[in-house]
């Protein structure tokens, strides 16, 4: 990704890649878009569901008619087969058949018609119009001797449209031969089939004859009677499924099933509005669903960015002016930033602080060589000063009772006693202040604690503070690093003459002793205000300090040196109130502590 930048307050600022709300937004839909895509399969799975369950119903629809047009039509045969075998009939006695025609309630809409082997009519009753006959269907209920249903008979003159039922009259002692018994019926019974029976909600039905004219329909916006609609054409199955128009010319699901007793074919037509009614409302319901969800996780999202992005903003603000962090916020990990944050703006302060201290140190240890140098300079006059001094008071005359000449002499053996005293504390300075050179020898540790008290001595007489000495004096000899030891102790006795500078009791003991064979120990105790818990804990990691301008490495130092000699440096309590700091040492270093090498503090 490319990476753009905006300086703006003297700073570069940078602007890649998105905010945390097209994140989220991003999160929402990855977990949104699955959500969808299951609740679309499932509402198709529904949706074909409903789908076959109107399917089913439409087929069953079918057969229900097609089994109740069976019926009504196996009891009109029954009826035409009854009148075929009428007595009156068979005895060729046509007078009287006429007579029981005329007799049946039914016949006025109906009609019966007797015909010859020729085709002629023997005898029409009822409401037969001229004409209206099938005359395949006679010749072929001739031939077979089976009843025959014919297809649409239109109405002429007047006459309502018709099927007819011809049933082959029975041969009795020569007569009858040939002829058929027609019952002509009207399509208002079919009808009466269809009103007779439930068709489901939003679809209609239709009987269709061999021929797919329209014999009965229960809608009259549907195919009217009597038309032969493409789409209703007979089917060589006896029941299916097929896909057509409506009377308007709109997709339409269409079921049939055909009768077994005429050959007609019953139709339960639906819409394909209707029938795609179930998709377009779980359509339509998944589009409203989708909205709700995709609005919602758009609030959600923008909801969320800016409960994070207020935090989030307000630390980086804060970090990039360097400012103190706000309040803790609702987010548990800007919170853990915020914290790391200002520990490591601290740790940063007190680095630029111990930086300082580290200049400081430079320049006292510059200092220290000049000191060096300065000592092994002053050294030289001191020792030509004692010299001159001695050579003076030989040059006095001896012997002479003088009380003048005797207060010269012994004025010079003063000031050449102070020079010599000078010119030890100037070398004691300059041992102290000489680097190691790593190497360790046998030295008297009482020796190395006087000469180290002597240097701190003035800063303790100036402050007020009364020192004690206890000094085992069967101390044995310890090897050591003189230089690195006598800095462990003046650290520690200068330490605590800073530590009772603003006390009422100032007293320092420093002891030495042999708490066992073979071991030495070196106590320096104070009567300061003592260290707080916290801090005992951590004082002897570098850059921890109970002081305000300490730097904290001075004890770290120390403990690295003491066990570095094969010795162990720590604190206690003193019960009359400050500070113990003890260490110890062999008598006889380790061959592992011969190195003389400091560890490392870190």
């Amino acid at each position: 990704m490319e990476r753009t930048g905006a300086v703006r307050g003297g700073r570069a600022e940078d602007e890649s890649g998105r905010p945390i709300s097209w994140h989220l937004g991003l999160l929402c839909a990855a977990l949104l878009v699955p959500v969808l895509v299951l609740q679309a399969f499932l509402l198709f799975r529904v949706a074909a569901a409903e789908r076959d369950r109107h399917e089913e119903r439409a087929r069953d629809s079918a057969q229900r008619i097609a089994a109740s047009l069976d019926r009504g039509l196996t009891q009109l045969a029954v009826v035409a087969e009854v009148l075929s075998t009428s007595d009156h009939l068979l005895a060729n006695d046509l007078t009287a058949f006429r007579g029981r025609l005329q007799q049946l309630p039914w016949l006025r809409d109906s009609g019966v018609v007797l015909r010859g082997p020729d085709g002629d009519t023997l005898l029409a009753a009822g409401a037969v119009p001229p004409g209206a006959r099938d005359p395949a269907a006679e010749d072929l209920a001739r031939r077979t001797g089976r009843v025959q249903f014919t297809g649409l008979l239109p109405g002429v003159a007047g006459a309502a449209p018709a099927f007819a039922i011809v049933m082959p009259v029975r041969e009795t002692e020569g007569r009858g031969a040939g002829q058929v018994l027609v019952l002509r019926v009207p399509l208002t019974e079919i009808e009466e089939l269809l009103t007779g029976r439930s068709v489901p909600e939003g679809m209609a039905a239709a009987i269709v004859d061999s021929a797919g004219f329209v014999l009965a329909r229960t809608q009259d916006d549907l195919w009217p009677a009597g038309s032969r609609p493409a789409p209703l054409q007979p089917r060589p199955e006896a029941e299916g499924w097929v896909r057509g128009q409506d009377v308007d010319g709109d997709p339409a699901a269409m079921a049939f099933a055909r009768s077994e007793v005429a050959g007609w074919t019953c139709w339960v037509v639906m819409s394909e509005r209707h029938f795609m009614a179930p998709l377009r409302r779980s359509l339509a319901e998944l589009l409203v669903i989708a909205a709700v969800l995709i609005g919602l996780a758009a609030i959600l999202a923008v909801t969320f960015s800016r409960r994070l992005t207020r935090p989030i903003s307000a630390l980086a603000q804060a970090v990039t002016a360097g400012q103190e962090v706000a309040a803790a916020t609702p987010v548990r990990e800007v919170n853990a930033l915020a914290a790391a944050y200002a520990a490591a703006r601290k740790e940063a302060e007190r680095l630029r602080e111990a930086q300082t201290e580290m200049l400081h140190v430079a320049r006292l240890n510059e200092m220290g060589v000049l000191a060096a140098e300065l000592a092994h300079e002053i050294n030289q006059p001191l020792t030509a000063a004692a010299t001159f001094a001695e050579g003076a008071l030989r040059l006095l005359p001896q012997g002479e009772a003088s009380p003048g000449l005797g207060a010269a002499r012994q004025a010079i053996r003063d000031a050449a006693d102070q020079v010599l005293h000078a010119g030890s504390i100037v070398q004691r300075l300059r041992r102290f202040l000489a680097p190691s050179d790593g190497v360790r020898g046998l030295e008297d540790l009482n020796g190395l604690v006087q000469e180290a008290v002597t240097l701190v001595m003035p800063d303790a007489r100036r402050h007020g503070i009364t020192l004690h000495l206890v000094l085992d004096q069967q101390l044995p000899p310890v090897e050591m690093d003189r230089v690195q030891i006598g800095q462990v102790i003046v650290n520690l006795v200068r330490n605590a003459v800073e530590a009772m500078e603003q006390v009422g009791q100032r007293e320092l003991v420093i002891a030495t002793r042999s708490p066992e064979p073979g071991w030495t120990e070196v106590s320096v105790a104070d009567t300061g205000p003592g260290l707080q818990p916290e801090i005992r804990e951590r004082l002897f990691r570098p850059f921890i300090s109970s002081k305000p301008t300490g730097m904290g490495v001075g004890l770290a130092i120390s403990q690295s040196i003491v066990e570095g000699h094969g010795g162990r440096l720590d604190c206690t309590p003193n019960p009359g109130g400050g500070t113990v700091f003890r260490f110890g040492l062999p008598a006889q270093a380790s061959p592992a502590s011969m190195t003389g090498a400091i560890p490392d503090v870190g």
